[in-house]
């Protein structure tokens, strides 16, 4: 067999393997805290959208918050930001609120009609019943402006 035959057969085995990798998902995963549009897209959930935004508007919120909501039965608060930034909350359900700054902070939903205490370096398990059925409901932190996270209700 001659040189350039060989050579040819290599490279056309070299696109096999290539295309395999490509097309079978063996691609190692980049984690999710490293994905560009990750950070973005949390900031674009803690921005209000206001009582006035037009379907399209909210639509592309709850698809955003949606796409963010992480499963999990706890929240972690830390200079009065949640993590995860959504977490997908079942209505009844219990959640532990897990305080990890050195002050006590007090947790509020629907605009500070609920509001719940978290004692310093303390864990509060909390029982949300008041979700009015599939939605957003943002939750503050003490008196900081804007929403500290988001619970996400899909039923």
């Amino acid at each position: 067999m001659s040189n350039s035959k060989i050579f040819l057969i290599i490279i056309l085995v070299l696109v096999a393997i290539v295309l395999v990798f490509n097309y079978s998902g063996l691609k190692p995963k980049i984690p999710e805290s490293l994905q560009p549009s990750t950070y973005a897209d949390e900031q674009k959930l803690m921005q209000d959208i206001g009582p006035n935004a037009t379907p399209e508007k909210q639509q592309e919120y709850f698809l955003l918050a949606q796409r963010l909501a992480k499963e999990g039965d706890s929240i972690t608060i830390k200079d009065c930001k949640g993590s995860p930034t959504v977490l997908k909350a079942i209505p009844g359900k219990i959640v532990s609120i897990i305080n990890q700054d050195e002050k006590n902070h007090q947790i509020t939903l629907e605009s500070g009609k609920y509001k719940y205490a978290v004692a310093a370096n303390n864990t509060a398990e909390i029982k949300f019943d008041l979700f009015r059925g599939k939605g957003f409901y943002s939750y503050g932190c003490d008196r900081v402006s804007g929403p500290a996270g988001i619970l996400f209700v899909e039923e």
